[in-house]
């Protein structure tokens, strides 16, 4: 089973691997606290929410999970929007066809981007939508099946006490 944390870690070091030859300074985090800490003192971050979108049964041991990765990157104020242009370039270049996940490759099925200015200034939006199956398991339900009952019921009365009640089971 894949889980959410271990994808964002995935992300984290795809990012990380991405911008490893730019001399861009940023921390990356999932955690909306420490975003606005970094925006707040001016620094560069990227911002990775992930969302479990969809999840439908294929067969009885399969399910399809759509899940959508955002990622927003918000630089400190130094960076130009051609700057950003060479980051929106590098994300491109590593997230174009899977995100290795543990032991497992999930593949990327669609990438949305776009650079976008608020009263802040310039910051990436990159939407990367994922698929892929994941086995469902089961807990077996080991106990015993009763094969029968055979009831009978000894009363006239319109009302019956337990007394007159004879259940006998077979096995």
């Amino acid at each position: 089973m894949i889980k959410v944390n271990d994808i964002v870690k995935s992300i984290n070091f795809m990012i990380c691997e991405a911008l490893k030859k730019y001399d861009y300074k940023y921390g990356v985090t999932d955690d909306e606290e420490q975003r606005q800490l970094f925006q707040e003192k001016g620094k560069s971050i990227f911002f990775i929410d992930v969302h479990v979108s969809k999840s439908s049964s294929i067969n009885l041991h399969f399910n399809k999970k759509k899940i959508d990765v955002n990622i927003a990157f918000y630089p400190e104020k130094k960076l130009k929007k051609k700057d950003l242009y060479d980051i929106k370039d590098a994300l491109d270049a590593r997230f174009s066809r899977s995100v290795k996940v543990n032991n497992r490759y999930i593949h990327i099925s669609d990438i949305e981007s776009f650079i976008a200015k608020d009263i802040v200034g310039f910051w990436i939006n990159y939407i990367i939508s994922i698929q892929y199956h994941e086995q469902v398991f089961f807990d077996i339900d080991n106990s015993e099946i009763m094969k029968g009952i055979n009831a009978r019921f000894s009363s006239n009365d319109e009302y019956m006490n337990m007394e007159d009640v004879f259940v006998e089971y077979e096995d």
